[in-house]
């Protein structure tokens, strides 16, 4: 009995090391002329009832390192958070742009992240 809890023990603790899983694609941060890769993801706080998410048009190839289908090109300029573009092809060679005009209608762009802080 000892050995088997033992040997429960140690598949509980080595499992999870046996797992194996992509990392996602960051964001993109324009900031004081550098550009940056975050991995938060500030335009998911902005999905809800109200704001549904898109169905982001497939632009390229879906890989497994963009689960949520696009990366998002962000600014930060006079200490606010700015969305300037949408890439609905992250795991591919070329980029295509989502319209913004299609998530935040009568807005032009860049769009001021207020929904998030």
């Amino acid at each position: 009995m000892k050995k088997a809890l033992m040997g429960l023990l140690a598949l509980a603790v080595l499992a999870p090391s046996l797992a194996w899983s992509t990392g996602q694609i960051g964001e993109i941060l324009l900031y004081k002329g550098e550009k940056m890769v975050i991995f938060s993801e500030p335009l998911e706080y902005y999905f809800s009832q109200k704001n549904p998410r898109p169905e982001f048009i497939p632009g390229g190839q879906y890989c497994t390192a963009s689960w949520r289908g696009y990366q998002g090109t962000w600014k930060i300029e006079n200490g606010s958070l700015y969305l300037v573009s949408i890439n609905v092809s992250p795991c591919g060679s070329e980029k295509k742009d989502f319209p913004l005009s299609k998530i935040f209608t009568n807005k032009k762009s860049p769009i001021l992240a207020d929904w998030f802080t």
